[in-house]
């Protein structure tokens, strides 16, 4: 998996650095359509993957933007399973959702649908708004699948609740390099 994720150089401007793997428990929604967006928030989309690697993406504008990148393998059925799911959960779940584990409980505002990246054999994309103390936290999701292989990006934006900017030519370079 390392050889066939994003490294230096496979993205001008952007370095790829280790990201620690997540912590064994994470969050579970309190809605059971909504635990395929847990999953992916946790680092463990499901189907769970047979093997994972992990990387952070750095952008050159002051060290942004920062996108989190894990790399999960299923086979073409789990793969597509996986993403099926999460396009149902972006339905089901657009009012929001809360969230229990991981630092006590979270909530979820709303979800939303982005356009994706056209990419590998199959994409999705969404924003996945938190609430942080009152304050709106968007986090926006990429996922492409290349086979039986997907591939996620995840951004947010702590500072001014405005929705962050995944950088395609991440999302492309990862498709090509995959395919």
């Amino acid at each position: 998996m390392d050889r066939a994720i994003l490294v230096d150089g496979d993205v001008p401007g952007f370095t790829s650095g280790p990201m620690d793997a997540p912590p064994p428990r994470g969050e579970t929604a309190d809605r059971s359509e909504c635990l395929p967006l847990t999953a992916v928030l946790n680092g463990k989309p499901e189907p769970l993957g047979k093997a994972v690697a992990y990387r952070q993406l750095v952008g050159p504008d002051n060290d942004r933007p920062a996108v989190s990148e894990f790399l999960t393998t299923h086979g073409v059925r789990d793969a597509s399973t996986l993403l099926n799911r999460l396009r149902a959960a972006i339905t089901a779940c657009a009012d929001g959702f809360t969230a229990s584990g991981g630092d006590g409980p979270s909530k979820y505002t709303g979800v939303k649908q982005l356009s994706p990246v056209k990419a590998g054999d199959d994409a999705v994309a969404y924003q996945l708004t938190g609430d942080f103390e009152g304050d709106p936290v968007p986090l926006v999701f990429h996922l492409v699948r290349v086979g039986g292989t997907v591939a996620t990006f995840y951004t947010a934006n702590f500072e001014s609740g405005a929705t962050p900017t995944m950088p395609p030519a991440l999302i492309a370079a990862q498709a090509t390099k995959l395919s």
